[in-house]
């Protein structure tokens, strides 16, 4: 989930910057849109303003007018329309949809839209931030997890979830106001850096080195954040192969060695010398139940090696794949594979 978060973080800080903004528009479907406003915003007339202490009074009287906003777009029909659309097809547009409107309304859609969406919410509210560049959508997003209904969401909750977002969110607003304080809000360490590095490239004390790996070369071979970095997170070894210096994914990170222990390593592999080795064997019953076929390769007796799998009967439903080349069993041969919207890469489904 981490790398799916780090390529999200990525798109919304390239995202434009504009105004900031503090209601809602929110109704039932195919009924006129009525305005809401959410904490910390209460409704004053036809209108929103920031009440941040909760004593009842605008704050500084800082309105958006139902005419400012909620007429730009037919809500409700809108979000109808994204409701009838795929899964995934449906996120996005309702992602698209919120960030175009200014709108964390149609990010709570997501998670009554679809089950366990939380994650898709989060980064919604990120998005929304990213364009506003309000920090009070940063601090409201725990408001994701104080109300998680399902185990899906209460799961989310807990692995990081709210650190994670909320990081994300301060980093994108910090970096659209060239504000490095807004940076101290953050609580993970790597990402506090990145947005010192992100606000310093803005305000110009820092000169962008990439945009792409392919923009780096040698020891620093890996674009991070816009400077060419030695190492970068990643979920294959494909992710480093730009370096040859760290080729390897190895516990989250591109690393100059391929394992520490032969649970870094594939079915049918032990870790020596931190290299992921095949074990050789004479026959099945050599060879682990993770890998319990002996393979000849060639034919040639000598290079025998236990093998997750020689052909696709040796697999699972949930993996039905044998890969001939590596021997083991893959979630996907080709994208048709996949569910809509997925593609295969290296014998995974990942979203497009």
């Amino acid at each position: 989930m981490k790398n799916i978060l780090t390529l999200s973080l990525t798109m919304i800080l390239l995202m434009g910057i504009v105004f900031v903004s503090g209601c809602t528009s929110q109704g039932d479907i195919g009924t006129q849109s009525k305005l809401v406003c959410f904490e910390p915003y209460i409704l004053v007339g036809d209108s929103c303003c920031l009440d941040k202490n909760g004593d009842g009074f605008c704050d500084e009287s800082v309105t958006k007018t139902q005419t400012d906003r909620g007429a730009l777009y037919e809500k409700n029909t809108d979000i109808s329309l994204c409701a009838k659309l795929k899964e995934t097809e449906g996120k996005e547009c309702m992602m698209k949809l919120a960030f175009q409107n200014e709108d964390l309304s149609v990010c709570r859609w997501l998670k009554s839209k679809y089950f366990g969406a939380g994650v898709f919410e989060g980064e919604c509210y990120a998005l929304v931030a990213g364009k506003t560049l309000d920090t009070v959508i940063c601090e409201r997003m725990n408001e994701i997890c104080v109300n998680a209904e399902t185990s899906a969401e209460k799961n989310e909750c807990q692995d990081d979830f709210i650190p994670l977002w909320s990081d994300a969110c301060y980093n994108v607003v910090a970096t659209g106001l060239k504000n490095e304080k807004i940076c101290d809000e953050i609580t993970d360490t790597d990402t506090k850096n990145d947005c010192y590095t992100n606000v310093a490239m803005e305000k110009g004390l820092i000169k962008p080195e990439c945009e792409t790996d392919y923009d780096c070369s040698g020891f620093n071979a890996f674009c991070v954040n816009r400077l060419c970095k030695d190492t970068k997170k990643c979920s294959l070894s494909s992710d480093c192969e730009h370096s040859k210096y760290k080729p390897y994914c190895l516990e989250s990170m591109c690393s100059k060695i391929q394992c520490n222990k032969d649970s870094d390593c594939s079915s049918g592999m032990v870790c020596i010398e931190n290299n992921c080795e095949f074990i050789s064997c004479e026959s099945n019953s050599d060879c682990p139940s993770d890998a319990s076929h002996c393979f000849a390769l060639y034919g040639i007796k000598d290079l025998a090696m236990c093998v997750e799998c020689v052909s696709d009967s040796h697999c699972t439903a949930e993996k039905p794949f044998c890969n001939a080349v590596s021997n083991s069993c893959n979630v996907c041969r080709k994208n048709s594979d996949c569910e809509s919207g997925y593609h295969c890469t290296a014998g995974l489904c990942f979203e497009n």
